[in-house]
């Protein structure tokens, strides 16, 4: 019997998606796990793929607000490279 994605596969108890990543978690009434660890796996790079897309975005909106703040605040400027593309610059150390 095919029971929902967020139950137990054998035993049908409501154990959520995350009972059934953790499938090593349940004891299953029927014996067994609530799911296989190969069946886990997509469920496992699908988390680990979004944690690591998740930290490279964070990773540079962190740069782009700190460029931001710097040119707003004055010690750093955009200038224009040999090819007219903006180029982040720091702005030279007054002694």
């Amino acid at each position: 019997m095919k029971h929902p994605s967020y139950c137990c596969q054998k035993c049908g108890e409501q154990i959520g998606w995350l009972g059934r990543l953790l499938w090593f978690i349940h004891k299953c009434k029927r014996g067994g796990e609530a799911m296989k660890q190969e069946d886990a796996m997509p469920y496992f790079l699908c988390v680990m793929l979004g944690i690591i897309i998740g930290g490279l975005f964070g990773g540079c909106t962190g740069v782009s607000q700190m460029k931001q703040e710097a040119v707003r605040e004055g010690p750093a400027e955009w200038v224009a490279d040999a090819s007219g593309m903006a180029q982040f610059k720091w702005k030279e150390a007054k002694p």
